[in-house]
């Protein structure tokens, strides 16, 4: 068992994993998200028009509080925030490091490159049809002799018009400071032409120098190093 990394969580209906955090505070932390509109119960009570004499939809609830952040992550190796999320801003996908493509013909706020539905606003895009219908899941989460993985699907997440037939990420957790992400992109229609991947820093600026990005923080250095493949 590795050291540092504690019980895994599987918040099914919320579209959650987390691992570790809490007390020791040099416990590793790793969350994914990979979910439905404010979760599956309330989703299910929406689409399917339940207790309606006292829910009217989704007015009864504040979608406009949720994020583009289907197949998100966080990563804080040995409790030092390393890959963190953008925390409250304005609803950008690439805040919640998570996918973008280009191009989009449509795309709203960072043209050519488009992200999930709903984003582009101070509060989330939830009145269109398109919205209201988007899916995500998590396809996995097992811990086994040390080693986690966590996988999601979000291909439904994003507008219909850029064809992704499949959006899924992988992470794989070999030890306490060494996280593997891989994301698998499958196109309907061979229309795309890049792929943007996005990964936020509370604590400062990555130094980047071709395939690789340093961060110092506390006199520790952490490294991203990425690659692709067709």
């Amino acid at each position: 068992q590795n050291p540092g990394i504690h019980d895994l969580h599987v918040f099914c209906d919320w579209g959650v994993v987390t691992l570790g955090g809490g007390s020791p505070q040099n416990t590793t932390f790793l969350s994914f998200k990979s979910g439905v509109m404010h979760g599956r119960a309330i989703n299910n009570v929406v689409k399917f028009k339940l207790f309606r004499s006292s829910i009217n939809g989704w007015k009864s609830f504040n979608p406009g509080h949720e994020h583009p952040d289907q197949n998100s992550f966080t990563f804080w190796p040995a409790g030092k925030p390393f890959i963190t999320e953008a925390y409250y801003g304005p609803k950008f996908s690439f805040l919640n490091n998570v996918l973008m493509f280009s191009p989009s013909p449509v795309a709203k706020c960072f043209p050519p490159f488009e992200g999930q539905v709903g984003e582009c606003y101070k509060w989330f895009d939830w009145l269109s049809e398109e919205a209201q219908t988007t899916e995500a899941d998590i396809i996995a989460a097992d811990k086994h002799q040390g080693f986690v993985f966590i996988s999601g699907e979000a291909a439904k997440s994003y507008g219909k018009h850029l064809m992704l037939k499949s959006v899924y990420r992988s992470l794989l957790l070999l030890n306490s400071d060494t996280l593997i992400v891989v994301d698998h992109i499958e196109l309907t229609v061979d229309k795309l032409k890049q792929v943007s991947a996005f990964f936020n820093m509370r604590e400062g600026l990555l130094a980047t120098n071709n395939n690789k990005a340093v961060l110092k923080h506390s006199n520790e250095t952490y490294y991203v190093k990425w690659g692709a493949t067709d």
